[in-house]
């Protein structure tokens, strides 16, 4: 590990407006702007590197692919902030910088009922993605093969421009019944055509042929829904005891569902490209028992 190596930080800045319409209705509005510095990762110190040509075989397209012309079991590594230059493994500067715009209206609980609705509209960029080997598990391979570093800077994979929610809860006062649903919509993944190059100094790679999140995922949507009953102990209602149950995805939409690192879908190029990999769970329901005391 660099002995002079600083601790990840965020930049955060954010501006908000908010306005009461009612007693119990009201409107927000808020700009935030977030920056990563300092990013950590695994930096790979002395392979050495030559650039080939390598021809899509599928379009026809070539592309300059690095190959290492040192033996890849003499690599040494080195956890520290990379910097572009700073090895020949590192090419570019790890970057990720996030704007957005919320919009909430918020109806307070009163009358036995509560709703909030939500709008953001986000931009989340930068040479530096945020799937989960990026920063957060510390064994990315993004600075140990420069191929990783071509044309890396662009929208992050899980980042939907656009996110609605809407949330509500109404509550009957005399059967005791709670009702809680949940819908939110957003306008899906980033994902970006790769391209796998075979028979280089280090054995294969996979490489993006096109500007990191160039391709969206379909729109998901999904409904979640709780209900509960109450039943009380005498007169005293701090002690009571509650059935729920739960519909998840109660639309039963089939939409594409990402996982850790994978955006559903299958990026490599060739026949099975943008094939689906994973969806969303069918509708499913849970019944639970609660106890208050």
């Amino acid at each position: 590990m660099d002995k002079d190596i600083k601790q990840t930080s965020l930049d955060q800045f954010s501006l908000a407006f908010s306005r009461e319409l009612g007693s119990d209705l009201a409107l927000e509005v808020t700009y935030i702007y977030r920056k990563m510095n300092n990013i950590m990762d695994v930096v790979n110190l002395n392979a050495t590197w030559e650039v080939i040509q390598a021809t899509d075989p599928f379009d026809g397209t070539v592309y300059d692919v690095y190959s290492q012309t040192n033996d890849p079991d003499d690599n040494r590594y080195l956890i520290t902030n990379p910097k572009a230059g700073q090895t020949g493994s590192a090419l570019v500067d790890p970057t990720r910088n996030y704007n957005a715009v919320m919009v909430v209206l918020e109806k307070r609980f009163s009358n036995n009922w509560q709703l909030r609705t939500s709008y953001v509209y986000s931009s989340l960029k930068g040479t530096y993605d945020n799937t989960y080997d990026r920063g957060i598990a510390l064994y990315s391979s993004f600075y140990q093969d420069p191929n990783y570093q071509t044309n890396a800077d662009g929208k992050c994979t899980f980042s939907p421009t656009h996110v609605f929610k809407l949330q509500g809860l109404v509550n009957g006062p005399v059967v005791d019944v709670t009702i809680g649903a949940k819908l939110v919509v957003d306008s899906g993944n980033n994902y970006t055509r790769t391209l796998q190059s075979t028979g280089l100094g280090q054995g294969s790679i996979n490489l993006f042929t096109e500007q990191k999140g160039s391709r969206k995922t379909p729109s998901k949507t999904n409904l979640y829904i709780r209900f509960e009953k109450a039943f009380y102990f005498g007169a005293d209602r701090g002690k009571r005891f509650g059935i729920t149950v739960d519909i998840f995805n109660a639309f039963n939409t089939g939409v594409i569902q990402a996982t850790e690192g994978d955006v559903g879908l299958n990026t490599e190029a060739g026949p099975a490209f943008e094939e689906i990999s994973n969806i969303v769970n069918p509708r499913s329901f849970r019944v639970g028992f609660r106890f208050f005391f």
